[in-house]
């Protein structure tokens, strides 16, 4: 499973999760060569697009703009969202 996570405001909604490339490269993406292409910034959107479609199509090896699966040492709680609208409703 591949990832593009898009940040390009800070959360505030009880789902929002901060951190949310550093939570899909810990609890969201897997598999063999899975990656994901984060999106900071609205002029980067298409291009991410292609990217991970290209990728995918042509199973083709990590490209710099790209963020490889890092599984094993997981910094990021994986339940972030849940804890957030917890707190949110308390």
């Amino acid at each position: 499973m591949n990832g593009l996570p898009i940040m390009l405001r800070r959360p505030e909604s009880i789902w929002g999760i901060e951190d949310l490339d550093l939570y899909f490269r810990d609890c969201v993406i897997g598999g063999p060569g899975a990656f994901m292409i984060p999106v900071w910034e609205r002029n980067q959107f298409a291009e991410a697009i292609r990217v991970k479609i290209v990728r995918e199509i042509a199973a083709q090896p990590s490209s710099r703009a790209a963020v490889q699966a890092a599984r094993g040492n997981a910094l990021t709680n994986c339940l972030a969202g849940e804890i957030r609208r917890q707190q949110m409703e308390n």
